[in-house]
């Protein structure tokens, strides 16, 4: 198991209540671990979760996207506007 931090913005950032969330995921990290991590670390974040993506070194990935461990990983709620 490796630690890695997620930064939190908007509504996931408020539920979380912190802007870095620290994970432990299994190597190689997937992307879908990540979620699943989460979800465990942050129950709160449970039903945000499906309707987030997560950005890794500013970049979306896919569920299945290997990601490397010094990578700065973000999750990212869904986006409103008025």
């Amino acid at each position: 198991m490796i630690k890695v931090q997620v930064q939190m913005f908007a509504g996931a950032k408020q539920i979380a209540g912190c802007d870095v969330v620290e994970i432990e995921v299994r190597q190689p990290i997937q992307a879908h671990a990540v979620f699943d991590a989460l979800g465990r670390t942050v129950p709160a974040l449970h039903s945000l979760i499906p309707s987030c993506r997560l950005a890794v070194d500013n970049r979306y990935v896919v569920d299945q996207a290997i990601i490397d461990d010094d990578s700065v990983i973000a999750l990212i709620p869904p986006v409103s506007g008025g």
